[in-house]
């Protein structure tokens, strides 16, 4: 592995399926060298009732779909050895993806997609490379607020805003995220290997060029390493670079002086961002803030009658049993999230945040290193609740918040809530 990021640890392809007349993952293969943060799975695979329509490269960690493409290229080879169905010709998938998707250390899962719905198992091929590291000595720190919505965190990071060694900008629904754009939309998008990117109307300049990247390219192995892994370090050197800068002038805004804030604070999902942040900050934390999922429900469920709005998910719902689906969702996608953490993380209820407030943010602080003495958090928790926001509230009391469940859900709904989080309640010690 001399001078190549990493490998390919092992290519296992699953056992035979009824739904499948045959399949065959043709690259990787099993210790292959991995020279950018880049990979591509080609293969190709044959359905017996029904036609393959795509496949899927699935995130076991996060529970995700990283990427997908259509098994329609031409397969000659695969049409000979299957006469008798019609689709074999055009069986092929070829599937390039980014590894920046995924943790240094993991593996996908390759699902094949059917006309008619079925779903069959290709195999898993797993990965092994090095950290994403710039060289960059970095300002300030993430403090990472993992959550999902309404679960007290507009709350929590009005906590962490005014405290002396934490910087934060705006204030909820309009907090910043700096690293939503620079390290997602910027690094995670433009790490994509030629093609993931589209144009509106793509013209003649941007298809040549596509092929060339995505083609040409890849045969000379100095310009390859260049584009596909120099370029992305140097790109992650400079968001990072752009966060510091940000955050600098915010402090200044704010007329920060002494001391200088180490951390700034932002809101993360269960999704892609916090791992990479790790990544890219090893000295980083992560608070990842929960709720019982039942009452995060109804507070959404109220929120959104109250407001006539369809956030959280909501978006699409025709029913509140079908809402409710789409959170178990989210629910055990940040649970997915959870687990799959090697770092060390602060797991913080909303229950306890806001019974024992105090005793609470002072544990949460003593993660973080930072400082956290009695008559700071009092400071902390006396300028937080100066801030009345009725509008975000949706319970007469904190007592009346937690529990609620039982009194705003009918029982038939109240019983499908219990089922739908009960992995995730238990995980996290709520029954």
């Amino acid at each position: 592995m001399d001078g190549a990021l990493g490998q390919v640890s092992s290519v296992v392809p699953a056992q035979s399926s009824t739904l499948l007349e045959g399949f065959c993952i043709d690259n990787p293969v099993t210790g292959e060298a991995l020279t950018g943060y880049e990979t591509r799975i080609r293969g190709w695979v044959v359905g017996s009732r029904s036609r393959v329509s795509t496949v899927q490269v699935i995130d076991p960690s996060l529970r995700r779909v990283v990427r997908e493409s259509p098994a329609n290229e031409p397969r000659h080879d695969v049409a000979a050895h299957y006469p008798h169905a019609g689709h074999a010709g055009d069986s092929g998938f070829h599937i390039p993806f980014s590894l920046l998707n995924l943790q240094p250390q993991s593996e996908v899962e390759l699902v094949a997609v059917l006309d008619d719905g079925s779903r069959a198992s290709l195999g898993i091929v797993s990965f092994r490379r090095r950290a994403l590291v710039t060289g960059y000595t970095p300002r300030f720190q993430p403090l990472m607020v993992s959550c999902l919505g309404r679960s007290g965190s507009t709350y929590l990071m009005r906590l962490l805003k005014h405290h002396p060694q934490v910087v934060a900008h705006g204030d909820a629904p309009y907090e910043s995220r700096l690293c939503k754009y620079y390290v997602y939309n910027l690094l995670k998008t433009l790490s994509e290997p030629p093609g993931y990117l589209t144009t509106v109307s793509a013209d003649e300049t941007y298809v040549v060029n596509s092929h060339w990247l995505g083609a040409e390219l890849p045969l000379d192995v100095p310009q390859h390493r260049r584009f596909r892994r120099e370029h992305v370090e140097q790109l992650a050197k400079f968001c990072q670079h752009e966060i510091d800068a940000v955050y600098t002038s915010v402090c200044a805004a704010q007329r920060r002086e002494q001391p200088v804030p180490s951390f700034f604070a932002e809101k993360h999902g269960a999704g892609h961002t916090p791992r990479l942040l790790w990544e890219l900050y090893p000295e980083a934390r992560e608070i990842v803030l929960i709720r019982d999922f039942r009452d995060m429900f109804c507070s959404a469920l109220a929120f959104n009658r109250r407001r006539g709005a369809a956030d959280f998910g909501m978006d699409g719902a025709r029913s509140d049993e079908e809402f409710l689906n789409v959170t178990r969702e989210r629910v055990m996608g940040l649970l997915a999230s959870v687990r799959s953490r090697d770092q060390k993380i602060f797991i913080m209820k909303y229950e306890d945040l806001v019974q024992d407030p105090a005793a609470t943010v002072a544990s949460a602080l003593a993660y973080t290193g930072l400082d956290g003495d009695v008559v700071l958090v009092e400071k902390l928790l006396k300028e937080a609740r100066a801030v009345d926001d009725d509008t975000h509230r949706t319970s007469a009391s904190v007592k009346s918040s937690i529990g609620r469940w039982r009194q705003d859900l009918s029982k038939t709904l109240g019983r499908s809530c219990d089922r739908a989080f009960a992995e995730a309640l238990d995980a996290f010690g709520y029954r």
